[in-house]
């Protein structure tokens, strides 16, 4: 059966939060929900407790007066030592007014205002609740404490989103509980679940975000980064009918945007859209090219239409033009040896593979292709080399997913159990395959290495595996097939030096020294001639 060309998959834009506007300092960083909270209650302040301007400006209740008075000795207070017992006699009042009975609204807003001095969340959410239940004139008080906390929550939270995304989530979380899921807060969560890797809780997150893109100022300047990524999400899971509308909706307000357009064209081709897909991937051809920003996937693509009109020696020009922009790029060079191998240019053929096979040589396509280069181009040696190495592969290893962040990238792998034969034919037991793994910048150099072993696998059983590099710049990867075999190389093997003999004039030639295993496999690579 032909190899299957490989297409591009959606294009991931990296979305990143500006910092709020509550005055709190990046510096403020390292400081835990509580603290942000209560400074950011103490500033509001500004050392003056005021009066609400609703129900709970009448106080019947002794303990609510007392707590009301210690609470404006605490706002007034400047040193934390003091400040911080005047808001525990005055969170001691009115818990104890409100556990005795008292159900007014000053009850529940000062007992609510107290805990947010103290920075203590959970216990302001549900007395605003109460505020809002029972005095709903409150709900401008109530909305003024919470968007204080939850706005310096959010200001700090976006500073860490891209850098320490578990940090993030719980401020976030915090402002979430405050805010009632305010679509500036559910966007700094979708952001934070999307960094964190939880795929679901991003969605949902930034789907909330994006139902209120047209109506709420906060998030109305994320539209572009919100909207692409969340189609991006929804297709990686396999979502791609709910992707199309988000696109859709996004490419209201910019019609030529080039990732949109070819995000959305991949949605129709896995909804069997056809002429949709093509119609859109035409269109964002179209816009790279106007704009001069073409890209590698947009290279591909067009290889890829001209492949599919059995145009194999234009598809290959594409693919060559896409391997400059990305050389380690495995999607490009696997298409590329395939389209040599279609147009039946055995050369190129072998020097794409072997491309492809110096990032992944545990890749049995790859091998495969080698190979059927190797036939055409009617070098025996080198397909008796490729058939020895095909047969000898213990396992096949496939990239799922690659993902580069500021500080690192991970790489997911598959990686597949295969009958391997030695030289003479024998059937070899399965066995542990070590691996080197290293993550590159954009320009091919290492940022670090990681040993992977691939535990032994009967044949036909799978695998996976996920591998973490750390460090700035990472953009690629390859691996190393760390105990590979002796004789298992594609290159032809080093001519032997000229002896003595070799060289002397009146002597005859040595008997050429063999260019070829001294025994050769007893089976054919299972790759056929197309």
């Amino acid at each position: 059966m032909p190899l299957p060309l490989r297409r591009p998959s959606v294009r991931v834009l990296v979305l990143a939060l500006a910092a709020g506007t509550s005055g709190l300092a990046h510096a403020q960083a390292a400081q835990t929900s509580q603290q942000i909270v209560a400074n950011a209650l103490t500033e509001a302040s500004g050392g003056s407790l005021g009066v609400p301007l609703c129900a709970a400006s009448k106080i019947g209740n002794r303990k609510v007066q007392d707590a009301r008075a210690d609470l404006e000795k605490a706002v007034k207070e400047k040193d934390a030592t003091k400040r911080a017992a005047a808001l525990d006699k005055a969170w001691k009042s009115a818990s104890d007014a409100v556990a005795a009975g008292d159900k007014s609204a000053a009850g529940f807003y000062y007992q609510a205002r107290i805990a947010l001095h103290r920075g203590d969340v959970a216990a302001a959410v549900p007395a605003l609740a109460q505020l809002e239940q029972v005095a709903p004139d409150c709900d401008r008080e109530s909305d003024m404490l919470r968007r204080a906390s939850w706005g310096a929550l959010v200001n700090v939270g976006g500073g860490l989103l891209s850098s320490d995304a578990p940090a993030a989530l719980a401020l976030y979380r915090d402002a979430a509980a405050l805010s009632k899921d305010a679509p500036l807060v559910a966007l700094g969560l979708g952001v934070g679940y999307m960094n964190a890797a939880q795929r679901d809780s991003s969605i949902r997150y930034m789907t909330i975000a994006w139902s209120a893109i047209d109506t709420d100022s906060l998030v109305m300047p994320y539209r572009k980064q919100l909207g692409l990524n969340l189609g991006v999400q929804l297709q990686q899971a396999g979502r791609h009918a709910d992707a199309i509308p988000v696109y859709r909706k996004f490419m209201a307000s910019e019609p030529t945007n080039p990732d949109a357009l070819q995000n959305i064209a991949i949605a129709f081709r896995e909804t069997q859209q056809a002429d949709s897909a093509k119609k859109y991937d035409e269109i964002a051809s179209t816009a790279r090219q106007s704009s001069g920003a073409a890209t590698a996937v947009d290279y591909v693509r067009r290889g890829a239409a001209l492949f599919d009109q059995q145009k194999f020696v234009e598809a290959a020009k594409e693919f060559e033009e896409a391997k400059k922009l990305e050389p380690f790029n495995r999607t490009v060079l696997f298409n590329l040896a395939l389209a040599y191998q279609r147009a039946e240019d055995g050369p190129q053929t072998m020097a794409a593979a072997k491309a492809l096979l110096a990032i992944e040589p545990l890749n049995e396509d790859g091998t495969k292709l080698f190979v059927l280069g190797a036939r055409k181009a009617g070098q025996e040696d080198a397909q008796m080399r490729g058939g020895t190495r095909l047969l000898a592969l213990p396992v096949a290893v496939t990239a799922k997913d690659f993902k580069a962040a500021a500080s690192g990238g991970t790489l997911d792998l598959e990686v597949m159990g295969r009958e391997a034969m030695d030289m003479e034919g024998k059937t070899l037991a399965p066995a542990p395959v070590k691996a080197r793994v290293e993550f590159l910048t954009a320009k091919g150099e290492i940022v670090g290495s990681t040993e992977q072993v691939f535990d032994p696998l009967p044949k036909g059983e799978k695998k996976s595996y996920r591998v973490q590099g750390a460090g700035s710049g990472i953009a690629a990867w390859r691996y190393v097939w760390a105990d590979q075999p002796e004789g298992l190389s594609l290159d032809a093997p080093p001519a032997p030096a000229a002896s003595a003999a070799d060289a002397a004039p009146a002597a005859k030639p040595a008997s050429r020294p063999a260019s070829r295993p001294a025994s050769r496999p007893t089976a054919r690579p299972a790759a056929k001639k197309k």
